[in-house]
């Protein structure tokens, strides 16, 4: 029992398909403070990051006048890592990512790619795929957004 026995929290953002509601920029800073005063790391499962974003920007006060990506970074800025399942929001058709701050467990990460996937990703994957995972990045907008958010 305690700190020494958790290795991570694990935050998802808006995790619509369980019927889970968006994090707060509140709440995920108080979540750090914890974490950070008893040494436990926050990963961020990003998959629907762009969607939570949306829902700050819309209902938290003080955070209407920033951009979704403004509020991501924010939310990144929280965490010590994410992970992502590129093949939802992202809009690409295969794929996701790990992303660490320390480069150590990163290191330690990577190692067990080839026992889950069996090569690293950037050799697997085909160019087309990167392509369209860098344009679908950049071409993210408000109004995509708030069409898959408003139902």
């Amino acid at each position: 029992m305690g700190a020494d026995h958790i290795p991570y929290v694990c935050i998802a953002t808006a995790v619509n398909m369980a019927g889970g509601q968006p994090i707060s920029l509140g709440n995920l800073r108080a979540v750090r403070e914890l974490c950070q005063r008893h040494g436990i790391r926050v990963i961020h499962d990003a998959t629907r990051v762009a969607e939570n974003a949306y829902f700050i920007k819309e209902r938290e006060p003080g955070c209407a006048d920033m951009s979704v990506a403004e509020i991501v970074r924010a939310i990144c800025d929280l965490t010590d890592g994410c992970t992502m399942s590129a093949k939802k929001d992202a809009l690409v058709n295969i794929g996701g990512f790990l992303a660490l701050n320390e480069d150590d467990v990163f290191d330690a990460c990577r190692s067990l790619v080839v026992v889950y996937e069996a090569c690293t990703p950037t050799a697997a994957w085909p160019v087309a795929t990167w392509r369209r995972r860098h344009r679908s990045a950049r071409e993210r907008s408000v109004r995509h957004i708030k069409a898959r958010v408003v139902r």
